[in-house]
């Protein structure tokens, strides 16, 4: 073998040695590649809708607190639109699964979306009560009302009859008027003070005040339904009569609004039981993805890590190799030259019987 061949034998070997290395760096570069485009093509984006859909919801819940504040039509149409908002978010995620399935994402999306219509359909139930107590609520005031505008009416008639009587000298007949008069007297304020009391028991929600309303609705009709026979003149009786029919249809609204609130307690702690389950499931997919992601990530730094010790052990047998390599190409160059440099100095000072013992098929060899 010639010089030149063991030389190039020897870069030989450096170069596959070298190309080993490369091969095994390229290959850690590409799984962090891998790993990054996993993360920012699927990790991400599922992250990002999962947060998406808390928020949302939280949103929805926001809007219906309004609606249930200000009664506004404006945010059933908004409640409306966050729904879109939120069916639109899972279908992104279903999207996302379909792409790349995930076992937490695959249990979210068994559980969450029947909640979330359940949710949504018990937020219906509350708006249509909502709605109903407005309009009963509209109702009774209007009997309430009704009611005392007829026993203000009753009140100056006899008033204004008991008057001409004291006038005319009929002073026993006056006075009896005057009693009537005070009584009506006070059931128009029993009737105001229920109209207060209705309104403050529909703003509190407040079971116990709606059933202090009923039995004070019972004793202001009682005591109205008194009178009646009592007065002679069909004036009297007539007023008596509207003021009777609107206060029970006061009682009525009353009664009704009791049992819609009842309806509207059971559907809030429904719903409030929902929300609580909703908002935890997507707080847990969050934490899911993070995790996972996390994950991804330590597993590609380990893979990494991994590689780059390989990567640091090869170039230190590369390095040692290379250097043994070196040594020995140069010891075969370099020690036939010395022994025929020795022995053309023993020729040169005379010792003929000197003898050059090289072997070898390369240059120096022959």
């Amino acid at each position: 073998m010639t010089v030149g061949k063991k030389i190039s034998g020897g870069f030989c070997i450096i170069l596959l040695l070298t190309l080993v290395l490369g091969y095994l760096a390229i290959s850690a570069m590409q799984d962090g590649v891998k790993t990054s485009e996993n993360i920012s093509k699927d990790r991400v984006p599922r992250f990002t809708v999962a947060s998406s859909l808390e928020s949302d919801i939280l949103e929805y819940a926001r809007l219906y607190f309004m609606f249930e504040t200000y009664k506004s039509d404006e945010y059933i149409e908004k409640l409306e639109r966050q729904n879109e908002i939120i069916k639109d978010d899972i279908i992104r995620l279903q999207e996302l699964q379909n792409k790349h399935p995930y076992p937490d994402t695959g249990v979210f999306l068994d559980k969450f979306p029947k909640d979330l219509e359940a949710y949504l359909e018990v937020m219906r139930s509350c708006i249509v009560l909502i709605q109903s107590i407005q309009e009963n609520n509209v109702a009774g005031l209007r009997a309430g009302k009704a009611s005392e505008v007829s026993l203000e009416k009753l009140i100056a008639a006899l008033g204004r009859d008991s008057r001409f009587l004291m006038e005319a000298g009929q002073g026993s007949q006056a006075a009896i008027l005057t009693q009537y008069m005070s009584t009506v007297s006070a059931d128009l304020t029993d009737v105001g003070n229920l109209i207060k009391d209705a309104l403050v028991a529909q703003t509190m929600n407040d079971e116990a005040l709606f059933s202090k309303l009923g039995e004070k609705s019972a004793v202001v009709i009682k005591h109205l339904e008194e009178l009646r026979g009592k007065f002679d003149r069909r004036e009297y009786s007539d007023l008596l009569e509207q003021s009777i029919a609107a206060s029970q249809g006061m009682g009525k609204q009353i009664e009704q609004l009791q049992a819609i609130h009842k309806q509207l307690r059971e559907h809030s702690k429904n719903r409030l039981e929902l929300y609580n389950s909703l908002k935890q499931q997507t707080l847990s997919l969050s934490t899911a993805v993070a995790d996972n992601t996390q994950n991804e990530v330590n597993r590609a730094a380990e893979t990494l890590s991994a590689s780059t010790t390989q990567t640091i052990i090869i170039l230190i047998g590369f390095l040692v190799l290379g250097i043994g390599a070196s040594l020995f190409i140069t010891r075969m160059i370099v020690k036939p030259l010395v022994v025929t440099q020795a022995f053309a100095k023993a020729v040169a000072d005379g010792d003929l019987e000197k003898k050059l013992d090289i072997h070898g098929t390369d240059e120096i060899g022959m």
